[in-house]
């Protein structure tokens, strides 16, 4: 028979699951920053296009005669300001695969911080 699973605390020691915890709670918070900077570029980015598009549909309309064909403003699609250039599209992917890593991390450490609390308890 196998023997009984040894708690984590056994197998680590305090010491090192302690430094570990610290570290985790470290690169915990620099992706949560990391992760707010990015949404915050995102958002003027975002609000800069819009703007650009916005100032496109104006000068559009302005032209007379034969002319490029005009815009409407509900014939924008939000979602597809990303697909048409490749740094938004790129932007856009790597602020999902942080925010992906972020919650991973989280739920990490949300483990690690129990199983401290129970060997401590």
């Amino acid at each position: 028979a196998a023997p009984p699973p040894q708690p984590l605390l056994d197998c680590c020691g305090e010491v090192r699951l302690r430094t570990w915890l610290a570290e985790c709670e470290q690169h915990a918070s620099t992706l949560v920053a990391r992760a707010s900077e990015l949404a915050t570029a995102h958002g003027e980015l975002t609000q800069a296009v819009e703007a650009q598009a916005q100032r496109g549909l104006s000068g559009a309309g302005s032209q007379g005669g034969e002319g490029p064909a005009v815009l409407e403003e509900e014939d924008i699609d939000p979602a597809g300001i990303y697909e048409s250039d490749p740094r938004l599209r790129a932007g856009r992917a790597h602020l999902d695969t942080c925010a992906s890593a972020l919650a991973a991390l989280e739920q990490h450490f949300s483990r690690v911080q129990a199983l401290v609390d129970e060997q401590g308890a």
